[in-house]
């Protein structure tokens, strides 16, 4: 099981500039960043993503100890309202193989998984939450926010990264940790699980749709253009580099 000293670890073993942003998208009635909280260690796999363009981006590029913003969308006020860290190597996702899952694949074999997923470990609850409205400035206007609004898993460049956290975040405490590449996180800041107390862990929550108490939300909603509701997780793989 993946630990917040186990991330922390890998992380630190990566040099500052090498960490990468992301943005990931659920939708607050299906599986919340509360939720995400009271997974044991505040942890859970991503699965039930069938876009393969966010597949690829939690396969190939996602790396232990990269930070994402965790946002809410298919609601009324669309907005980020934390931070999670990605804390395991990607693994095929279990849904696929459950036929009893909305998200099985008939095509998909243990032998050659078609879908792929990673862990998310929460790190930070934002005090004041930023708004759609909030990031919607001249100098986020090519942030794959409003460029490709149906991807449930973006890129975040580290320009638009910093920009959020140096003019539009009201959390302090966020923008002392976050801004400026993370250097302030991975240097002693917060390591692996924030260093607020907002970043808790607890026990147990559920998805929608799963057998799995922390089960993850899929590709509902406006996630990348698809419904249903999520699937039951797996063990969580080995940290490693």
């Amino acid at each position: 099981t993946t630990t917040t000293a186990a991330v922390a670890a890998a992380a630190a073993a990566r040099s500052v500039d090498r960490i990468r942003f992301w943005l990931v998208k659920s939708e607050p009635h299906t599986f919340s960043l509360d939720d995400l909280k009271k997974c044991k260690n505040s942890t859970d796999g991503w699965d039930g993503v069938r876009n393969y363009e966010a597949r690829n981006i939690m396969r190939d590029k996602m790396k232990i100890g990269d930070l994402c913003f965790f946002y809410y969308s298919s609601t009324k006020l669309p907005r980020i309202v934390g931070v999670v860290v990605v804390a395991s190597r990607p693994y095929p996702d279990p849904t696929q193989f459950d036929n009893t899952n909305y998200h099985s694949d008939d095509m998909a074999t243990r032998a050659a998984p078609r879908w792929w997923q990673v862990d998310f470990q929460f790190v930070h609850e934002l005090s004041v939450p930023m708004t759609r409205s909030d990031l919607n400035q001249k100098e986020l206007e090519n942030m794959a926010l409003f460029r490709r609004q149906r991807l449930s898993v973006q890129p975040v460049r580290d320009s638009e990264w910093n920009y959020i956290f140096d003019t539009i975040c009201r959390d302090n405490e966020a923008s002392r940790l976050f801004r400026n590449n993370a250097d302030v996180y991975y240097n002693g800041g917060g390591g692996g699980g924030g260093s607020s107390s907002s970043s808790t862990a607890g026990s147990s929550a559920r998805r929608g749709g799963g057998s799995s108490s922390c089960g993850s939300g899929g590709d509902d909603g406006d996630r990348d253009g698809m419904t249903g509701g999520g699937g039951s997780s797996s063990g969580i793989s080995s940290v490693g580099g």
